[in-house]
């Protein structure tokens, strides 16, 4: 059974994993009295209450995702809980729903120029019966819908939406009204951010797959984002915008934060050559990544400066 692409920034579902899509998700089926006994016939052993299900095609007999195990209800009421990746290994409670997953979240980030979703950072998602962002919603189940009940009460055709747990950053630059953009020594080749105090959650934790919780990791005062290099080793660094024509130049995935001041620093040169390098900084303040959201960071790029400004806008918008 085919896995998900475990480094990308997830923006919809395919029938092949890759490019921001994934292709499978972990169900893990208990009985709603408690949340964490295992559904009776899915899943043996150590194994018990889990499903992978892969999105098929729709032609393929009608249905979009495929169980494997087959997830058979009966009258008994289930708790559905929904996790990505699909091949994160489950630490489960027996006394209560906090099961969780291993995270990891880089301190040095690389992404690859230009396609918006090559990321290292892994995107964490849990599954909700909400579609709102962010929103925690239990999914349940059963092979009936009670009298007058709602869609979130019992019934046989569940809707699970996977949430993101962590936020998206998304740089962008364009050159300040007047400057012609430096079509050789305006790549942009490295993004940090840095706070004091340390408060950026970084390292291995968990997530709850119940409500995306994260737990654990080390805060840090430092991220920094740099460029991949494409099969032939040149830096995938991009050019600057034109003043009124921003163009995303890095990006990544964050814990979310809480109300933080913090600098950016950009270093600006030739591309794949660091003479004549320039190192800018530019401050923002009160600065919260709320999850399931892109934090879009704008920046405008004079002869000697940048100014910068930051705003909420929607998951895969740059």
């Amino acid at each position: 059974m085919s896995g998900v692409e475990t480094r990308s920034i997830i923006s919809g579902t395919s029938t092949t994993e890759g490019e921001g899509r994934i292709n499978a998700v972990k169900l893990f089926v208990t009985k709603a009295e408690d949340g964490y006994t295992p559904y009776g016939g899915v899943g043996t052993a150590g194994d018990a209450g889990l499903s992978t299900f892969t999105y098929q095609s729709v032609g393929s007999g009608g249905n979009d995702w495929v169980g494997d195990p087959t997830v058979n209800l009966s009258s008994v009421k289930a708790r559905i809980y929904a996790y990505s990746p699909a091949n994160a290994i489950l630490t489960k409670s027996s006394t209560n729903t906090a099961h969780t997953i291993a995270t990891t979240l880089p301190v040095h980030q690389n992404f690859y120029g230009g396609k918006g979703w090559d990321s290292d950072a892994t995107d964490y998602m849990y599954g909700s019966a909400s579609n709102t962002v962010g929103e925690v919603t239990a999914i349940t189940a059963s092979n009936t819908t009670p009298s007058g009940g709602s869609p979130s009460s019992g019934t046989y055709q569940p809707e699970i939406y996977l949430q993101h747990a962590l936020a998206r950053l998304s740089f962008t630059m364009q050159s300040a009204t007047g400057r012609s953009v430096n079509t050789t020594y305006d790549y942009v080749k490295k993004i940090t951010l840095k706070t004091s105090p340390n408060a950026f959650t970084t390292g291995t934790g968990t997530m709850q797959i119940a409500d995306g919780a994260l737990g654990g990791g080390t805060k840090v005062a430092e991220l920094t984002f740099t460029p991949k290099n494409d099969v032939s080793s040149n830096t995938t660094a991009i050019l600057c915008g034109a003043a009124g024509v921003p163009v995303e130049v890095g990006y990544g995935l964050v814990a979310p934060l809480a109300s933080v001041d913090m600098t950016l620093t950009v270093v600006v040169g030739k591309r794949d050559d660091t003479t004549d390098d320039r190192t800018l900084s530019a401050n923002l303040s009160q600065i919260t990544w709320k999850r399931g959201h892109t934090h879009k960071i704008q920046i405008t790029l004079s002869n000697r400066a940048i100014t910068v400004n930051a705003n909420i806008v929607p998951w895969m918008e740059s």
